[in-house]
């Protein structure tokens, strides 16, 4: 994997500071494409995301320092920043942590520019409808794994409490300011499958009442502007590398 590092963030447990002993650190490392290779096919911004072996990290991306992470039980993937934009036009949330991670750092200079113009058009817009679709997919899923699984059921819990409470804060947020803002604050009050459901029922109903609408064409269209100035980047610096013009 040849693409260039624009900037990295903490993702999960970490990001929120809620990890438990001998937890994984979860890191994205968004990246991008060789704008050459993406015009002639070679890559598609429709693969998701692939693995980052941790020896390569702090070789071609940052130090684990400077994200605030001990390099131990540490897990890297990395998107191609392609990808990102398609999932954050989705509503994907695991996109938005990754761009509105309280540890993120930038690896080069065009990833600061980029990760600042994304972050400023997305929290200048509504969240979509799929965005809430996403979480509630993800704290479902959570209350099954409680129900089969009660080994890791405080894990599964935290995990949803964590999720919804940031959303039902960021809807808050949004009606008070109309701006989109993520608070990675610790919650640690215990809760059970029966307290995530009723936190899925209330947010519905808030949602009923609430003005989002089911997509957001205005952001789809205002990210592909930031998109499309740092494959024109990337391009003219690989064409200066490989011919001197």
């Amino acid at each position: 994997m040849n693409d260039l590092p624009l900037w990295a963030s903490v993702v999960g447990s970490h990001a929120w500071g809620m990890q438990r002993p001998g937890s994984d650190a979860d890191i994205v490392v968004v990246t991008v494409a060789s704008t050459r290779d993406v015009f002639v096919g070679k890559r598609s911004e429709s693969k998701f995301s692939e693995k980052m072996p941790v020896h390569d990290f702090e070789k071609r991306a940052c130090s684990f320092a400077s994200i605030g992470i001990d390099p131990v039980d540490v897990d890297v993937t990395t998107w191609e920043i392609g990808n990102l934009v398609n999932q954050l036009k989705r509503g994907n949330v695991n996109s938005l942590w990754t761009v509105f991670s309280p540890n993120r750092a930038a690896i080069h200079p065009l990833g600061k520019v980029a990760l600042e113009r994304v972050a400023s058009i997305v929290s200048s817009h509504p969240v979509p409808r799929q965005t809430w679709h996403s979480v509630k997919g993800m704290a479902i899923t959570m209350v099954s794994s409680i129900e089969k699984h009660p080994d890791t059921a405080a894990k599964k819990a935290g995990m949803a409490r964590r999720m919804l409470v940031q959303f039902e804060k960021m809807l808050g947020t949004i009606r008070a300011t109309g701006k989109v803002t993520l608070d990675f604050l610790p919650v640690n009050t215990a809760w059970t499958a029966d307290d995530i459901i009723a936190c899925i029922d209330r947010i519905d109903m808030i949602m009923e009442s609430f003005p989002v609408p089911d997509s957001v064409k205005e952001l789809s269209d205002a990210l592909d502007d930031p998109l499309y100035d740092l494959r024109v980047d990337v391009f003219y610096h690989d064409e200066i590398r490989l011919h001197g013009i």
